[in-house]
């Protein structure tokens, strides 16, 4: 049963939640796979992640073609 959520500050919980949930993921993922170079990469991405403005992550991954 999922819990209704009413506040802004609940959403921005659960976003928080998802995101780092969905951050391990990725890095379980690259961690896995390190002798291929684009999980190499998103490995370095995701260690780096704090540093790199959100603005230039998004422009980097809608222009992946």
């Amino acid at each position: 049963m999922h819990k209704k959520i009413r506040t802004h500050e609940e959403t921005t919980a659960m976003l928080k939640v998802y995101c780092s949930n969905s951050e391990n993921i990725f890095k379980n993922i690259a961690r896995a796979n390190q002798s291929k170079k684009i999980f190499k990469v998103i490995s370095d991405w995701l260690n780096q992640i704090q540093k790199v403005p959100v603005d230039r992550i998004r422009e980097v991954l809608y222009n992946v073609e």
